[in-house]
């Protein structure tokens, strides 16, 4: 059966608007996160790491969090989805990175996301680390995988 092709458009642009009561799964996760990170970044940098914690904003334009760790500024972009990560969350961190300037500091990013990342998302990220931004992204559910969230950070710090 061949759909019409307004009617393809309109089921992207549905499934593209945030439902109903979405932000508040997407808030606790953000929240749940921030104590993870926070935990990884004690074990990991111990007291001389700093961690600030982004408020929400409707444009997405800031980082969740920001840890400086040495001469690292670490920017933490969490996406929530009930799909596959898709590569426009890459570009949003690219764009984060790409737009700062401390010439003293060096600027690193990871995307956490309670989903798995799309094919595309995997090429965005091997195409940002090809033209030389630092990023890692992980996948993180629940304490369980703090490891995970532990071993990219120790990556983008090693960078």
């Amino acid at each position: 059966m061949t759909l019409p092709a307004e009617l393809l458009r309109q089921a992207a642009a549905a499934a593209a608007t945030r439902q109903p009561g979405a932000w508040l799964s997407a808030y606790r996760y953000e929240r749940e996160l921030a104590d993870a990170f926070e935990r990884v970044l004690r074990e990991i940098a111990g007291d001389g790491a700093d961690l600030s914690q982004q408020h929400a904003n409707l444009d997405d334009s800031h980082a969740d969090m920001i840890a400086v760790v040495g001469d690292h500024i670490v920017f933490v972009e969490a996406k929530v989805s009930q799909w596959l990560v898709p590569k426009d969350a890459i570009r949003q961190l690219v764009r984060h990175l790409k737009g700062l300037s401390t010439p003293d500091r060096r600027h690193v990013g990871l995307l956490v996301s309670n989903a798995d990342f799309s094919r595309s998302a995997i090429d965005e990220i091997a195409a940002a680390q090809h033209a030389g931004a630092v990023l890692r992204a992980v996948q993180w559910k629940s304490q369980e995988d703090d490891d995970a969230l532990a071993e990219a950070l120790r990556e983008v710090l090693a960078a």
